[in-house]
Order: structure tokens, then C-alpha cells, then sequence
């Protein structure tokens, strides 16, 4: 087994109290037969001079002095100087003769490539992985991560690489890491993976989340696909490696674990089966929704007892967990979730009650249970996992809880148009990405509101951790789709570029650097004659 942990560049050694660690570290992973990889990323900032290859050696024998016999080289997610092939073949043939050759008991030297996966390549002849493989020692492995950064590992693809790089790609898979979705939980079966690419592929190591106990099902089930890749059975090595980490509470864990397995829509478009044997019930009831308006509702061809049967198992399963499982670092890392997941049974139970309801009365004393349980679960969501990128809990977000989101605005408009009262409800804000860059498409526009003496609703972009490249006139931005205008905009782009000017709409069709009371839309739009790289750390917008 293969640990990776990757470091900035710098001639710096750790600290005393950080290098015991890390020799902590590499001794146990030796001692559990794991090859510990410290990587270095100096491609931000480097010159491809004498110094930094210097630089570079001379981190190396601090980090051979701590313990660490395996290394590697990261030139992932960069732009500028340090793209270059020949210049990052240079140094890794360098550091090949004279680190690894000289020291006689340093693993195989890794790269990461700045281009380590097929969307991001440049499919010309002789170029960036071309030149790759015509100058980079053969002895030095080159990591890759599919079709696109985060993807299936297919004989296809595989066969794509390695005939560019002229070598087998190290696979580095990026599952079940969820940098890119935080909000959620990636618990499901590992699937996606070819079984007849054992030859086409030096290594396979796989990105987890950074939850490292939640991990675990997911890495037991590589590691078993790694073992034996023609015998990989994915539903079985999943339940099995439930039993496997978690058998006081595995029957508990499976069921939680089913409902919390698919991403979301994002910038890398890699979805997961989710919440299987009752999706089907809850898309049909999904599409139907807008059209229930009068009770008792005609639902007879929908299995209802099935999503009860379902649902009534969630709150259970959660105190199982809770009080039952010896591990409690997971409950340190999940609990949240568990606790979003228990709110989202009782509020899919409420509503059920909600459909079943008799008249317009009893359906709306449901509703008002359906309010409770909703806002629980914008309470959790709200007052946990606050980091700046995907904040929040979302769980059961591929069907159960776009029903029941869906479900519940339907019917407090409903319900206002009947004459009740809707205490507390907000209007929800909707919106859909702007954008000239196809793989764009496919971000998500999260919701929020701003509380405060009137609740404000929010629209943002999920935030990119890639560069990206915006060519002239490429633009991306944010359209209302739900009845608000727009009211203000907090943007943060890295690095500033003067270049990218805001501009606002109210149609699509004439859009000018002046906001007014009725715009729908907003784009950052590239004005230049040139190719600007950027990270867009914030796109939000606040609605009026």
C-alpha cells in the first residue's frame, strides 16, 4: 500500500515537534508494509535554475534524514513558467541521478504531471505528454488520473496515455476524495474501475476524503480490486469491508451508507448510483409534484408503503451508530450528517403523511410537521462543516432530499394560495451557471440566505480548486431563474486581473458594466487578446 502526503517547496526543515511526527508516521507505515511517498510541489514559483534543483535535492536529504525512502514530484494544478515539459523532465532525470541512483534504497521516483488527465492534455502530436515520454527517465513513474480529474479508469484511457508517455501510468483515482463537494459524504460501493488494465497501469493508489475513518470502506474496497482485479466483485468487497471496519453496527452503517454516495452535480461531472431501490419512486414523484394541488391526491400508481418502510429506518439507524459503534472518531467526523440524515427520515415520513392526507386541512397540519423537520435540516446545514468552500450537510442529495426540498416549496405556495398560514417559509432562490467553457456547465449553484432582520436569499458558484483558462471573450457568471432580481455581487478571483470586466444583463441579450433594478444576470467576461489563467474562489450573489 502507498501513503502520499505532498509538501510545498523549501529549503526549511520542520520543526522538531513536526519532524518527530512525521518520523512517527513513516515508522508505523513501515511497519504496516505501507510505502510512505513525501511529495514536493515546486512548480508555482520556479525558476529552472541551479538553485531550486538544489532546493529540491536538499529537501530530499532532510526528508531521507527523517526516514522517507519514497519520493515524488508534483506539477499539478499550475500555471506559468513551471508548465513546461522539458524544464520538469529535466529536474526529474536530475534528482533521478542524483538522488535516487545514489542512495540505493529510495523507491521509484513519482511525478505528477501538469497535464494528469485527458481533458487537460493537449492532443496534438509532440507535445506536453509527447515530450514526457521521449525525455523523462524511464525508470521515473508518471501518475495520471483518467479521462478527466476525477473519472472511471478504463483499458480505453489507459491505452490513450501510455502510448503518449511511453510507459504504463501510475493511477492516482480520484475516489473517494470530496474536495470539490465537502457537504457531502462519499460512502458507496467502488465501481468504474476496468478489470483488464493490470498491464496497462505501474501502480493505483487512491485520493480519499479528508475524512479518514469515513474513508476507510472505500480504500478496503481499492485495495481489494488492487489484490485481485479479475475477481473484483464491487457490491460484495463494499459489504465486506463494512463488516470488515465497522461490524458492531454494520447493518446500521450500510443503510446510511446507501443514501450518501453521489457527489452532486459539479465542474468534474462524476455522478454515483444513489439511494437505488427507491429512486425510481422518488423521481416519478419528483416530476409530478408541481401538478398536486388538490386533496385527497391521486398517487395510487406510486409505491408509498415502500419509501415509509425506507424512511423508518433512518432515525434507528442513526441511534445505532451513535450509541452503539466502538469507533468513535468516525462519530467525530460523520456526526452531523447522521444527525442531517435522521432530521431527513422524519421529514420524508412527514410528508408521506402530507400525500396521504384526506382534505386540505389534515394535509396542512402535516405540512406544518413537514416546516418543523425542514427546518431542522436547514438548521444542521446552516450550523455545521462551515468550511469557505462547500459549506454545509447535505445527505440523500441525489433523490431524497430534491423531493423533499421540492416537495416543500410546492406546497407552502400551495398552501398561502389556499388561504393558510405559512410561518417562516422564504421563497427559494434559483439559478443555473452562465458560461462559455463546456466542462463549466456542470457546476452547481448552491443556495443560501443571509439572515438577518429580512432573510436574504443567495446564489453562488461552487468554488473551483483547477485553474482556469478563460480565452478571449470566454466568460462565466450566474443567471436568477426564480422570480427575484439581483441586488449585489462578491466576487474573489486569484490572481487579480484587470482584463476580466463584470457585467450585468436582464435579458442575455445586452449586457452592460451597470447593474439595475430588474438584472437576472452577471459574467465576468475576458476582454483581452489573450488567455488569462485564473482560480475563482468566490461567485456569489445576493438577491433582492
Amino acid at each position: 500500500m502507498i501513503l502520499i502526503i505532498h509538501h510545498p517547496v523549501g529549503e526549511k526543515p520542520y520543526p522538531l515537534d513536526e519532524a518527530k511526527r512525521l518520523q512517527d508516521l513513516v515508522r508505523i507505515a513501515t511497519e504496516n508494509e505501507v510505502d510512505f511517498y513525501w511529495a514536493i510541489h515546486p512548480g508555482k514559483d520556479i525558476k529552472w535554475n541551479e538553485a531550486d534543483s538544489l532546493a529540491v535535492l536538499h529537501k530530499f536529504d532532510l526528508m531521507y534524514n527523517l526516514g522517507v525512502r519514497h519520493f515524488a514530484v508534483f506539477f499539478d494544478d499550475i500555471s506559468g513558467e513551471g508548465i513546461k515539459a522539458e524544464k520538469q523532465a529535466g529536474l526529474l532525470n536530475y534528482l533521478q541521478k542524483e538522488f535516487v541512483d545514489k542512495k540505493h534504497d529510495v523507491g521509484a521516483l513519482i511525478m505528477c504531471p501538469t497535464e494528469y488527465n485527458k481533458l487537460w492534455s493537449n492532443l496534438e502530436p509532440n507535445t506536453y505528454l509527447d515530450i514526457l515520454g521521449d525525455q523523462l527517465d524511464k525508470r521515473v513513474e508518471i501518475m495520471w488520473t483518467g479521462n478527466s480529474v476525477i473519472h472511471d479508469i478504463t483499458k480505453e484511457g489507459q491505452v490513450w496515455v501510455n502510448n503518449r508517455i511511453k510507459r504504463p501510468s501510475f493511477v492516482w483515482w480520484n475516489f473517494p476524495v470530496s474536495d470539490y463537494v465537502r457537504n457531502h459524504l462519499l460512502l458507496g460501493p467502488v465501481y468504474g474501475l476496468d478489470k483488464d488494465i493490470k498491464s496497462d497501469m505501474s501502480g493505483f493508489v487512491t485520493n480519499p476524503m479528508d475524512k479518514a475513518e469515513a474513508s476507510k470502506v472505500a480504500v478496503f474496497s481499492v485495495a481489494d480490486y488492487s489484490w485481485n482485479t479479475q475477481a473484483f466483485d464491487s457490491k460484495a468487497s463494499w459489504l465486506r469491508a463494512i463488516h470488515e471496519v465497522l461490524p458492531d453496527v454494520e447493518a446500521s452503517y450500510a443503510l446510511f451508507s446507501k443514501h450518501n454516495t453521489d457527489p452532486g452535480p459539479s465542474y468534474h461531472q462524476y455522478r454515483r448510483v444513489e439511494s437505488e431501490d427507491i429512486s425510481p419512486i422518488l423521481d416519478s414523484l419528483l416530476a409530478k409534484t408541481p401538478q398536486l394541488t388538490d386533496f385527497p391526491l391521486e398517487l395510487s400508481p406510486f409505491n408509498l408503503a415502500l419509501l415509509r418502510t425506507e424512511f423508518s429506518k433512518f432515525a434507528p439507524a442513526v441511534h445505532d451508530i451513535l450509541n452503539n459503534s466502538k469507533n468513535q472518531n468516525l462519530i467525530t467526523e460523520i456526526k452531523p450528517w447522521l444527525l442531517h440524515f435522521e432530521s431527513l427520515g422524519h421529514a420524508s415520513l412527514a410528508l408521506l403523511d402530507l400525500l396521504a392526507a384526506n382534505d386540505d386541512q389534515h394535509a396542512y397540519a402535516h405540512f406544518l410537521k413537514l416546516q418543523t423537520e425542514r427546518n431542522k435540516l436547514v438548521d444542521i446545514d446552516k450550523n455545521n462543516n462551515r468550511n469557505p468552500y462547500q459549506p454545509g450537510i447535505v445527505t440523500g442529495s441525489r433523490h431524497i432530499l430534491p423531493w423533499v426540498e421540492k416537495s416543500y416549496f410546492h406546497f407552502a405556495q400551495l398552501f398561502r394560495k389556499k388561504g393558510f398560514s405559512v410561518p417562516d417559509a422564504i421563497d427559494q432562490a434559483i439559478g443555473k451557471v452562465l458560461t462559455s467553457l463546456a466542462p463549466l456547465k456542470a457546476l452547481p449553484v448552491l443556495n443560501d440566505v443571509i439572515a438577518g432582520n429580512k432573510p436574504q436569499p443567495v446564489l453562488k458558484l461552487s468554488p473551483l480548486l483547477e485553474v482556469i483558462k478563460l480565452s478571449p471573450q470566454d466568460f462565466i457568471g450566474l443567471e436568477i431563474t426564480s422570480p427575484q432580481f439581483l441586488k449585489e455581487v462578491h466576487l474573489d478571483i486569484v490572481p487579480k486581473q484587470e482584463v476580466l470586466k463584470l457585467e450585468y444583463s436582464e435579458d442575455g441579450k445586452i449586457w452592460s458594466p451597470k447593474k439595475t433594478s430588474q438584472s437576472k444576470m452577471v459574467r465576468i467576461i475576458n476582454l483581452s487578446d489573450h488567455v488569462v489563467d485564473i482560480k475563482l474562489q468566490k461567485f456569489e450573489i445576493v438577491l433582492q
